[in-house]
């Protein structure tokens, strides 16, 4: 039995949050630039996306943002998914504040029994990641890495 409603969104947000590091490891600040021939999002991108979506998950869980939104608006729905390398916050830092950001959504879903309607919002905000996150998966493999998930 689950005490917590939001624990198995809570793990799948943990599942996500290993995916995407795993796919993250080894690729270099130019490789995460790289966007696909056919369009596409480029590493750098889809990992910032995900953090700026993230200020929306704790707004909901009232919480405090997880990025500076201003900092990170160049990652916007519907911005251009290749970006200039003097642009873009570089992935280290990207990565770090994914891990500073997966310890906050950790806590606050740990911490929290959000009712039916945000969990519905939750779970949407969860596949939405996930969606991204395989996307990540692709594109290490578009330029040139081996799958870093078995």
């Amino acid at each position: 039995m689950i005490n917590n409603p939001a624990e198995p969104i809570r793990s799948q947000f943990d599942l996500i949050y290993r995916s995407i590091r795993a796919n993250t490891t080894d690729v270099t600040d130019e490789e995460a630039l790289i966007t696909p021939e056919s369009g596409g999002n480029c590493i750098n991108w889809m990992l910032g996306h995900i953090l700026l979506n993230r200020n929306d998950l704790f707004s909901l869980l009232n919480r405090r943002p997880a990025v500076d939104s201003d900092k990170y608006r160049i990652y916007k729905r519907g911005g251009k998914g290749e970006l200039e390398a003097w642009s873009v916050i570089q992935l280290s830092e990207l990565k770090l504040e994914l891990e500073h950001s997966q310890k906050m959504l950790t806590d606050a879903l740990s911490s929290s029994h959000p009712e039916d309607e945000k969990l519905k919002r939750i779970a949407q905000m969860a596949f939405h990641e996930a969606y991204h996150a395989g996307q990540i998966g692709l594109m290490r493999r578009i330029i040139g890495k081996s799958g870093a998930i078995s």
